[in-house]
């Protein structure tokens, strides 16, 4: 592998924007966690209400 010399490096363009697939990865990642959080929020609700529903076998 070659070194690259100082002046080579400064011209490299790239690699500094955002793109379209990252995006709605994040979207995708910031969807799930809000809908573990509700989830998770509920759940701590209705077991301090003592709301649960009864299981019936």
């Amino acid at each position: 592998m070659q070194k690259i010399k100082e002046e080579e490096m400064e011209k490299i363009i790239g690699g500094d924007t955002i793109s379209g697939p990252v995006i709605e990865g994040l979207k995708i990642l910031a969807d799930t966690l809000l809908n573990a959080g509700r989830a998770v929020g509920s759940a701590l609700r209705r077991l301090t209400t003592k709301n649960l529903c009864p299981c019936k076998f």
